[in-house]
């Protein structure tokens, strides 16, 4: 008998209010349509809540996004995420931040700080996507074992990804 387990992941996003007020839809979808594309449940967060989230023209070449297109819930969530005080840790299984680097630190005073303590300290896995040129993942858990082949996952993932440029 197969016992099926509901998963849901906080997408956290965090625009850049100074340079760049919206994260760029493309920033957003792909991983948005990979976690739904394994059954996953997915909730869009943001600090102040609302449409962080710019589907300005130029970017419709991607399949993610011509999909967005035809998606009327995933459209309407993206223009009206939660914002991050209406957010618990404990109705997630884990977390996938994009946003500022300076602004997805685990640490400070900063809301996406404080969800993502939160998610950590209840040993919740994050993955957190900076436009500072880099993906972080920040791997939790109580064995070594697991914990370094999600390790091992996490970099052949990267080196595919890489090997497609």
């Amino acid at each position: 008998m197969r016992i099926l387990i509901h998963m849901c992941i906080l997408m956290i996003l965090v625009p850049d209010s100074q340079d760049r007020p919206r994260l760029k839809i493309g920033q957003v979808i792909e991983p948005y349509y990979l976690f739904r594309d394994r059954g996953t449940e997915v909730v869009f967060a943001s600090p102040a809540g609302g449409a962080p989230v710019s589907t300005a023209a130029g970017q419709e070449r991607a399949t993610a996004v011509r999909r967005l297109r035809d998606d009327h819930l995933a459209r309407e969530a993206l223009a009206d995420t939660l914002s991050l005080d209406q957010v618990s840790a404990a109705d997630f299984q884990a977390a996938f931040c994009i946003g500022p680097s300076e602004q997805l630190g685990a640490g400070g005073d900063h809301p996406t700080s404080l969800v993502i303590a939160q998610l950590l300290d209840a040993g919740k896995p994050v993955a957190m996507l900076s436009d500072s040129g880099g993906v972080r993942l920040l791997i939790t858990g109580d064995a070594p074992g697991p914990a370094a082949r999600a390790l091992l996952g996490a970099l052949s993932n990267l080196a595919s990804h890489d090997a497609r440029r």
